[in-house]
């Protein structure tokens, strides 16, 4: 079965943007940043496991209908699931972690752009 669905999308954009509003908070504030960072992937996370419902009874795809002519697809099956599942938690952990570990290192803001930025290559 085939289901349509926008959250595999979702769980592409919320990294990648996310990393440029973490990179301007952090210019703002340390601690917002660093929340802000622990949040795009909890949210993340979070949109990937909520695909579990529609991959455990099929195939999950998403297409932007006729972009460069021939469409965009965005599909999801279970193995695609399990390991976006597990890179989704264990990035969350790494970014908790990380935001103790950079605590005291400079260039953090490049640090978390980048932290999120793979995440959301990976994720994609």
């Amino acid at each position: 079965m085939i289901f349509t669905s926008f959250l595999q999308v979702a769980a592409i954009l919320v990294p990648w943007l996310g990393a440029l509003v973490v990179f301007l908070a952090g210019y703002f504030s340390e601690r917002l940043r660093n929340l802000l960072a622990v949040l795009v992937a909890l949210a993340t996370c979070g949109i990937v496991l909520s695909l579990y419902p529609y991959v455990q009874t099929g195939t999950v795809v998403y297409r932007f209908a006729d972009l460069m002519s021939f469409g965009i697809y965005f599909r999801v099956d279970f193995l695609s699931f399990v390991f976006a599942a597990l890179f989704s938690l264990s990035w969350f952990f790494a970014t908790l972690y990380a935001t103790v570990y950079m605590k005291k290192e400079h260039a953090q803001n490049r640090f978390y752009l980048f932290l999120l930025y793979n995440f959301f290559l990976l994720i994609a």
